[in-house]
């Protein structure tokens, strides 16, 4: 329906309330309103027609609608007339007979139709789709920063989590030796229940544990050739190394049945046997080994990237409900 159609409908309402011709009436509103939906012009004389018909559950919805999306004081003008019939149709006698099927009408003489001119908008666009194309907007970027904060959280938490930057586990303890910084001399503790309470302060630390007895040949050349290697000392930073002798502390070596001596023992952060090798172990060995086992020492979890990404969800959140609370265009 083009404008100058739409005008001369409208027009023609207007004659045909005034000769009361309710049905009509309503029936070109009802067209205008198809071609041009939720327009306070066409809705406020619909509700006139409807109420002039007895229909007053239908404009009483026409009504509340528009004081939802226009706050029209027409409507809530009407409403009161409304309640006004109704009122005195409830306290008509009806001799006894069953109410008719559809309410009686009484005149309305303080009603008069909406002289403002038609305006025009397009049925394809009207208002209140485009708020829900709006709010639809809002919820896509709000799940496309929520996916965004919760990667920024994985990032960071798998950044945390790396250590140094490991060794190769390919690489020979020559080749890892020409490549390794000069590293100190690891510090040995000659007490196991010293050496566990340390454990205890270092976050859950791997620790190497040496059964040694004095006297001992294997266990001389590996002080000299093994624990002296610059690429298994750098691999053994941050542990706690353990010399225990077993005559000085036969519990120790009784709590994890030692048989020969010596005897080289890994235990994980959690304390749990990882490794052991009986005799001499050489250095390419317990290289491999330390390559293989790799342990870091353990950290307390790390709850801060997942705290932002949960600030940024509830900031969205909060802006979402602000920005897509209902306005009433006046």
């Amino acid at each position: 329906m083009n404008k100058d159609e739409a005008t001369r409908k409208f027009e023609q309402t207007k004659t045909l309330f005034t000769q009361h011709r309710y049905e009509e009436t309503l029936a070109i509103l009802d067209e205008l309103d198809a071609a041009y939906p939720r327009t306070r012009r066409i809705m406020y004389p619909r509700a006139l027609c409807l109420a002039s018909m007895g229909r007053y559950r239908e404009a009483r919805q026409v009504c509340e609608e528009l004081l939802i999306c226009f706050n029209y004081p027409k409507a809530q003008a009407l409403l009161a007339q409304i309640d006004e019939q109704e009122a005195a149709l409830a306290q008509m006698p009806h001799a006894g007979q069953a109410p008719p099927a559809r309410p009686m009408s009484i005149p309305m003489p303080l009603i008069q139709f909406d002289e403002d001119q038609l305006d025009y908008k397009p049925a394809a666009h009207p208002p209140l789709e485009v708020e829900s194309s709006s709010n639809t907007l809002l919820y896509v970027v709000v799940a496309v920063v929520v996916v965004a904060a919760v990667g920024l959280a994985a990032v960071l938490l798998t950044r945390s989590d790396r250590g140094e930057p490991g060794q190769s586990s390919h690489q020979t303890p020559a080749a890892h030796q020409a490549t390794a910084p000069a590293t100190v001399a690891p510090e040995w503790h000659h007490d196991y229940s010293d050496a566990l309470l340390q454990l205890r302060g270092q976050q859950n630390a791997p620790m190497l544990l040496f059964f040694y007895e004095d006297g001992s040949e294997i266990a001389e050349r590996m002080d000299n050739e093994v624990f002296n290697e610059p690429s298994v000392l750098h691999f053994l930073k941050g542990w706690t190394l353990v010399r225990i002798n077993v005559r000085e502390e036969p519990g120790a070596a009784e709590e994890y049945h030692i048989e020969t001596i010596p005897t080289t023992l890994i235990l994980d952060p959690f304390g749990m046997e990882a490794y052991r090798q009986s005799g001499y172990v050489a250095a390419r060995t317990l290289y491999d080994e330390l390559s293989r086992l790799s342990f870091k020492p353990l950290k307390p979890p790390n709850f801060m990237p997942f705290l932002i990404a949960l600030v940024l969800v509830v900031l969205v959140s909060l802006s979402l409900i602000h920005i897509s609370e209902p306005t009433r265009p006046y």
